[in-house]
Formats: C-alpha cells, sequence, structure tokens
C-alpha cells in the first residue's frame, strides 16, 4: 500500500512538472524594431485580440538581449513588429517555436522568404487610386519612384487606370540627389502628386520639400501617413495601425 501511494505520489508531482512546461509554452513573444507610435498602435490592437499571455521584446533597446531571449526562451509564438525586428527573427536557424510578422512592407522582399505568415502593410494600389480620384478627381497624377523598388506597382497603377480620364505620370529617380530635379521638370504635367513607400524617394526633409514645392505651384500631394498631412498634403491614405495588429492577432 505504501508502494502504491510513493508511485501515485511521483506521478502527480509529474503531473505538475509537464502543466508547468505546457503553460510556459503557451506565451507569444513580440519582438518589436522600436518604439515608434506606429509599432505602438499595433501593439496595442494585438494586445486586445490576443487571449495569451504576451512578452514584449525591444530590439532597439538591447539586440543582444533580444536575440538570446528569442533564441532560448519557451513561447507558444514569436512575432516580428518593423522589418528590423523580422529581419533578426528570420536569421535565427534553430527556432523552437513558429514564428510570424506585421507591421512590415513587402517582407518576401525583405526576407527573400516566399511563404512568409503574417501581416501585409502595404494598402492595395486599386484602393489608393479609387481614394484618390473620388476625392480629388485629378487630370493627372504624377509618381516619383526607384525603379528596382516600385516599378511593378508603376505598372500596376498603369494597367488600374487604362480607359480613365485620369493620366498617370511616372518620374523615375535613380538616386536621392535627383529627386528633386525630377519633379522640377515634370511638374506641369500634372495636378497631383502621389507618394508611395520608397526608400530613394522618401525622406522627412524631401517630402517637405516637394509638399511645399507642389502647393506652389497649384499641386495636391497624396501620402500615406499622418507625416504628410503635417508636412502639408491635402490627402493620406493611411493603414489603420491598431487595426493591422488585431488582424495579427487573428492570424497568430
Amino acid at each position: 500500500m505504501v508502494k502504491s501511494l510513493g508511485t501515485l505520489a511521483i506521478m502527480l508531482l509529474l503531473g505538475v512538472i509537464l502543466v508547468t512546461a505546457d503553460a510556459g509554452a503557451e506565451t507569444v513573444a513580440l519582438l518589436v524594431s522600436s518604439q515608434i507610435r506606429p509599432y505602438m498602435s499595433a501593439l496595442k490592437g494585438f494586445e486586445e485580440a490576443m487571449d495569451r499571455d504576451l512578452e514584449v521584446i525591444y530590439l532597439n533597446t538591447n539586440p543582444a538581449y533580444a536575440r538570446q531571449k528569442i533564441s532560448t526562451g519557451d513561447y507558444a509564438l514569436a512575432a516580428a513588429v518593423g522589418p528590423e525586428a523580422a529581419q533578426l527573427l528570420w536569421s535565427i536557424e534553430r527556432l523552437s517555436c513558429p514564428k510570424m510578422l506585421f507591421m512590415v512592407l513587402d517582407p518576401d522582399k525583405l526576407l527573400m522568404d516566399p511563404e512568409v505568415d503574417g501581416v501585409g502593410l502595404r494598402i492595395p494600389i486599386k484602393i489608393q487610386l479609387e481614394q484618390i480620384e473620388a476625392k480629388l478627381h485629378p487630370r493627372s497624377i504624377g509618381v516619383l519612384y526607384h525603379p528596382r523598388e516600385n516599378q511593378g506597382l508603376i505598372e500596376v497603377a498603369k494597367a488600374l487606370l487604362t480607359g480613365s480620364s485620369t493620366a498617370l505620370v511616372p518620374i523615375a529617380v535613380e538616386e536621392r540627389r535627383g529627386v528633386a530635379q525630377a519633379f522640377l521638370k515634370a511638374r506641369a504635367a500634372f495636378d497631383s502628386l502621389w507618394f508611395l513607400p520608397d526608400s530613394v524617394v522618401i525622406s522627412e526633409a524631401m517630402v517637405s520639400y516637394l509638399t511645399k514645392k507642389a502647393l506652389f505651384s497649384g499641386i495636391a500631394v497624396v501620402g500615406y501617413n499622418h507625416f504628410f498631412i503635417e508636412a502639408g498634403a491635402v490627402m493620406a491614405v493611411s493603414v489603420d495601425y491598431r487595426g493591422v495588429g488585431i488582424k495579427a492577432a487573428h492570424v497568430a
């Protein structure tokens, strides 16, 4: 009888240990690139919609610690928020849990991975053009872009505007120092200027400069977040960052 009770006690103890280990694996790790407003809004949406415990790790605070924590932690899932976090997460070869991302523009190109799980950040070109045409009724839309980054999107936009009363005026630029000159040379050809996310074209100083020049020329500027409005744009087709976080939680 004593032997049986001893065996039962050992089994119960093992059961407690196993339950504790399983509970640890219920936690979702969120590796966040930095504390900028869009990421924090998305993080809030994720927290609202997720019914599991979360551990938030900020990459910019201590990259070495973040890598070590994600590499060795016992998580049910690891989610990257922002491109820097995604690059770190995808660089870990032996991750003990599934991974996903959100708040990353064109993640398949960034990570060279055609099967990335998560929520895309780019607003479909069709929706952007529909909103621009409905609100501004432009005769022609100019867009500055680097061919390597956005030629595909320009081709999509051209196809969508085929047969429309609105013309697209693509302005290809190869380097940042040529952006302002390209705009000044082409500005007579369009009455609206549409900004796409583009690492060659977009910078805070360049957007401010081009927006002011456009306004002085009677050209309506369309951006893609609150910064463009603050710089003087008449319209921004913006992402609902909190909504992205909520959708990411559903994917998770």
